[in-house]
């Protein structure tokens, strides 16, 4: 029997910089400005210090057992029920979560690509590298991290460039003129967009335990 593949630390890494990066450069500026307006960064900060607190103790509670899942673990400390019970508080957390991407590509297709180029050559790539990844499982995804991050980085270097014109840093100011309720819905409005480390407690019994 074959042994089960394992992705590398490395590709664990470059899956959240290639993939759950890019998600957040849709819709999730304008949404936040809806709330935020010029706050926007406040918001954005406090959910993406949380997220890094999240990491840091799904990263501790990584250690704790080796090739468990994380419903693994929580079964062995408190018991089947409550193993199930969250379960299915991962269940609705990751439909919320994956609803939100799926909606910003259908929204994406139909607005620019279906308008300009209806063509079977437009969404033919993109069905074959979902339906290879499907089968090929881990194995792929990891190998998808590991080229596609030189994509990703390059993409956020084009837009980092081409905005740098438009950039007016007095539109960050003054804080104070935004009111605490609207940068703390702001940031409540626009947590499914974060909180990318609740993935790694799935992807940790998966991940070899080795160097790079």
């Amino acid at each position: 029997m074959n042994k089960e593949y394992k992705l590398a630390p490395r590709q664990v890494a470059l899956c959240y910089v290639a993939f759950f990066s890019v998600l957040k450069f849709i819709n999730l500026p304008a949404v936040t400005a809806r709330f935020a307006r010029e706050g926007l960064w406040i918001s954005a900060l406090a959910v993406f210090l949380f997220d890094g607190l999240l990491a840091g103790l799904t990263l501790f509670a990584a250690g704790k057992g080796e090739d468990e899942t994380f419903l693994d673990c929580i079964e062995r400390a408190f018991g089947r029920p409550f193993s199930l019970f969250l379960a299915f508080l991962y269940f609705l957390f990751f439909l919320v979560k994956a609803y939100i991407p799926l909606v910003e590509q259908k929204y994406y297709v139909e607005v620019t690509l279906y308008e300009t180029s209806p063509t079977l050559l437009t969404f033919l790539p993109f069905f074959l590298v979902c339906f290879y990844v499907a089968y090929k499982g881990l194995r792929a995804l990891g190998r998808c991290a590991d080229a596609c991050v030189w994509l990703t980085l390059a993409a956020f270097a084009v837009l980092v460039s081409l905005s740098l014109s438009n950039f007016d840093p007095t539109e960050l100011l003054p804080v104070i003129g935004v009111p605490v309720g609207d940068l703390a819905e702001g940031a409540l409005r626009t947590s499914p967009w974060y909180l990318d480390a609740v993935s790694y407690t799935h992807l940790r019994a998966h991940e070899t335990r080795s160097n790079l």
